[in-house]
């Protein structure tokens, strides 16, 4: 399983990035995670090429609660 998580740089958005790293490569060992850091406030996680969260696609904008990603991989498998 392929993972991007791009990340609003200027915002300092990678702490967010790493503990959403963390928590996929706890499960899923043979995970390759790339951090792409970007701007513009973006935080977005694609799967193999699927965009699973973007965190403007809310009324307002938010990061992925604990596990919320991990449920996200589960459905779209």
């Amino acid at each position: 399983m392929k993972v991007v998580i791009t990340y609003c740089n200027s915002w300092s958005y990678r702490p967010q990035a790493l503990r959403v790293r963390d928590e996929i490569t706890s499960v899923y060992k043979d995970a390759v995670v790339e951090l792409a850091p970007g701007g513009s406030g973006d935080f977005l996680v694609e799967v193999d090429g699927r965009k699973l969260f973007f965190n403007k696609d809310f009324a307002k904008p938010r990061f992925p609660s604990e596990g919320e990603i991990l449920n996200l991989i589960k459905v779209a498998a």
